[in-house]
């Protein structure tokens, strides 16, 4: 009987994509490239891993910083948080959850990843 009442409860759910698998993150010249292989919006915060501690910031759902389910963005430089001796970036990514209150940003996720050696400073 209890695996029975397993069977049925594990073929009624719907397993969503992991962070790692819901937005594609890699670094390329001159910014960064976010592929979102879901069909939620992907709202994220980039910045440096030094700045990292010295930024305020908090999750928002403002859709100038997000990549449309399905769609890819290449985040260039002038919209990052990158100081001059940088060689690794933070993406955090969220999505927006519904509420009974409304919506608001849902778990955030942290992502380190090295930048282009082209872009590394000497």
């Amino acid at each position: 009987m209890p695996l029975m009442l397993l069977s049925m409860l594990v073929a009624g759910c719907v397993i969503p994509l992991s962070a790692e698998d819901e937005l594609l993150i890699r670094s390329v010249e001159g910014g960064v490239l976010l592929e979102n292989n879901s069909s939620e919006r992907v709202f994220y915060m980039i910045m440096g891993e030094r700045e990292e501690h010295l930024i305020d910031w908090f999750p928002t759902l403002d859709e100038r910083q997000s990549v449309g389910g399905g769609e890819v963005r290449v985040v260039r430089e002038p919209e990052l948080w990158i100081g001059p001796s940088e060689r690794n970036l933070i993406v955090y990514h969220w999505s927006a959850v519904r509420t009974a209150d409304g919506t608001r940003p849902g778990p955030i996720t942290r992502v380190s990843i090295p930048l282009p050696l082209e872009s590394q400073p000497s």
